[in-house]
């Protein structure tokens, strides 16, 4: 009688099982540390950016300004110096210096590593009104923006109620119509209502202008019309004008 015996020893059909977890093992292992170590990165660099003094503000630069204070605009932006520069809230920054009378916008930017930068546009004069021993200064929107003794230089002088916010925007906006070599032929530009805007030429001439509408046609008909010789120029209806 013959065969043949095979012999194994005890736990052989087990090992390869255990083998090829253990080797799964292995090959996560290198991946769990590089998970770990991206943690570590990411939480240092938030604790970094974001808690540290390390980026803080240390600085406010301002650009920008000419009639205004760069101190005004300091104080006004209220610049938490020490607090990590991730953490201001330019939004509220900005919102503190465009409320000053005199800017007529502004941008706040982050600059790494420690500077909080502000430039402000400010308003432009365009028209100036006399009040008491001074005049009013606007800007191109009919904003009252400061008071000064004597009218800036390039600004028209108007005649109108200032209180009246409506009619200040309809008289800057004639202003911001007139062509260069018409406002230097203008003394002085005024209105009673909204609808009854005039001009006031530096040789004693009159031009009933109207409403704002039409402002540049109004401005190029005027230009041609003052060729003619007459004491009033009505340009109210710019395309039947008429001189008296």
């Amino acid at each position: 009688m013959s065969g043949t015996a095979t012999a194994r020893r005890p736990g052989t059909k087990k090992s390869a099982p255990v083998a090829e977890r253990y080797r799964r093992r292995r090959r996560r292992w290198p991946l769990v540390l590089v998970g770990v170590l991206v943690l570590g990165l990411v939480g240092t660099g938030v604790w970094l950016v974001g808690f540290s003094e390390v980026l803080a503000t240390r600085r406010v630069e301002v650009r920008g300004t000419d009639t205004v204070a760069e101190a005004d605009v300091t104080r006004a932006a209220q610049v938490e110096l020490g607090l990590p520069l991730a953490r201001q809230d330019i939004e509220a920054i900005a919102g503190r210096v465009a409320a000053l009378t005199a800017v007529e916008t502004v941008e706040v930017t982050r600059e790494y590593p420690d500077k909080v930068l502000i430039v402000i546009h400010e308003r432009t004069p365009v028209l100036a009104v006399r009040d008491g021993d001074g005049h009013l200064v606007l800007d191109r929107h009919g904003v009252v923006f400061r008071r000064v003794k004597k009218a800036p230089s390039g600004t028209l002088e108007a005649e109108f109620n200032a209180g009246n916010t409506a009619l200040a925007r309809q008289l800057a906006e004639v202003a911001g119509a007139l062509p260069a070599d018409l406002r230097k032929r203008i003394a002085v530009i005024s209105a009673t209502s909204e609808s009854r805007i005039e001009l006031e030429l530096k040789n004693g001439d009159r031009v009933i202008w109207g409403t704002a509408e039409e402002s540049a046609l109004k401005a190029t008909v005027l230009l041609k019309l003052l060729d003619r010789r007459a004491k009033v120029y009505n340009v109210s209806s710019p395309r039947h004008p008429a001189l008296r």
